[in-house]
């Protein structure tokens, strides 16, 4: 895989990503406060990551996995399930 290929498969994970999280969080009910706080992060962290402004790190990913109970693959859309 090119390094081209590589930025375009980041870039829709990043999406993914913020997308899914966002949808977990408010599906949860709860601010991003409050999950930023549960996950030991700041606010803006949780902000920017559901704003599609940054990729959480591999550390940060598995934490948001273990909270909602969901995959890895799910969170960055290797799998359309969770």
């Amino acid at each position: 895989m090119g390094r081209r290929a590589n930025l375009q498969a980041m870039s829709k994970a990043k999406i993914i990503v913020g997308r899914r999280v966002a949808e977990l969080r408010c599906g949860r009910g709860l601010t991003q406060e409050e999950f930023a706080r549960a996950l030991g992060v700041s606010a803006r962290t949780v902000g920017n990551v559901e704003r599609e402004q940054s990729m959480p790190d591999l550390a940060i990913v598995i934490g948001i996995a273990d909270f909602f109970e969901v995959s890895v693959d799910y969170l960055v859309g290797r799998s359309a399930t969770p």
